[in-house]
């Protein structure tokens, strides 16, 4: 539904780490999946089977593309609406190779180079994009994770020095750097006793493919949600002594109102216009037409073209 723009408040900060969206990048097996795990309130998309070890999560396994959309649908209804926070990809690579098989079934071919002039490439991004900012767009704090990619790029007294960045796709990761608050590599160190510790560092280097969007995040936090949580805390409450305004509550989530209270408002507005004048038949047609690019009828509306639906209401009300 459209904002009124005469009631249109400033925006506010918020403090807790529900709503926000992060790229994890690390080795297998560093911790990435118990990261979604102990995330709270966190529905998790499993995409490699990695979650035999963490018991008590709220998991669901992903197969191909389509159970994403599916449970997106599912994610815009009232009766969900704060049950979870934050949706975990684990992995992000594995769901945009699925996005990639989803276009490639939908043209008929193998690869996605086979759709004609580039095509498929631009179809399989805009996608990928639009359903990942879909969750953003409801409120979802999306957790994503990916292996991280090392690479020799010189040496320094006779030691290699190693850049790490996230092992995506090169049309990828631009599309999730657009999207996302934090991208955090992991990094795994040992101490004097040969104790593991590991951390997560926030801020780009030379060598490290990482950042955020909060000019004040600790470049190197302890690993962990509530370490990060904490951190951003932290930088926001920075912010707050610049002069932003800043809330610890959560935001409340933008549901989609049922399809079905949709369909008969349409339908009732429909009724009335044409008892009033038979011309206005026509205007909303010409309307109908101008919103889906094409001749629809109300009654042929889909679920999914809620929001195109919801656009041809106001241009009724406007009759």
């Amino acid at each position: 539904m459209a904002i009124n723009l005469l009631e249109l408040q400033p925006s506010v900060i918020n403090k807790s780490l529900s709503g926000k969206t992060i790229l994890l990048a690390g080795q297998p097996k560093i911790g990435k999946s118990e990261w979604c795990a102990t995330s709270p309130r966190t529905l998790i998309f499993d995409l490699e089977n990695g979650y035999n070890a963490h018991p008590g999560v709220y998991r669901v396994p992903i197969t191909k593309w389509s159970d994403i959309k599916m449970y997106l649908q599912q994610l815009k209804k009232e009766e969900l609406k704060g049950r979870y926070d934050n949706v975990a990809f684990d992995t992000i690579s594995v769901a945009w190779d699925l996005c990639t098989q989803f276009i490639c079934a939908q043209s008929g071919v193998n690869k996605i180079g086979e759709i004609p002039y580039g095509a498929g490439y631009k179809a399989r991004d805009d996608e990928f994009a639009n359903t990942l900012r879909s969750f953003i767009m409801l409120d979802y704090g999306l957790i994503l994770t990916c292996h991280i990619k090392e690479m020799t790029v010189g040496t320094k007294d006779d030691v290699d020095i190693i850049a790490m960045r996230p092992d995506l796709d090169k049309r990828c990761l631009p599309i999730v750097n657009s999207l996302v608050d934090v991208i955090g590599v992991i990094q795994q160190t040992w101490d004097e006793n040969g104790e593991s510790q590991r951390w997560l560092l926030t801020k780009a280097t030379p060598t490290i493919t990482a950042g955020s969007r909060w000019a004040h995040l600790d470049p190197k936090i302890p690993f962990g949600y509530k370490y990060l949580e904490e951190a951003i805390g932290r930088a926001i409450e920075a912010e707050e002594k610049a002069g932003a305004t800043v809330t610890s509550e959560t935001p409340e989530k933008e549901i989609n109102r049922p399809f079905e209270e949709v369909v008969e408002e349409g339908r009732e507005l429909w009724t009335s216009l044409v008892q009033k004048d038979e011309k206005n038949a026509e205007k909303i047609m010409r309307s109908v037409t101008q919103i889906f690019g094409h001749p629809v009828k109300l009654s042929e509306i889909t679920e999914e073209q809620q929001d195109l639906f919801e656009l041809v209401i106001l241009e009724m009300k406007n009759i």
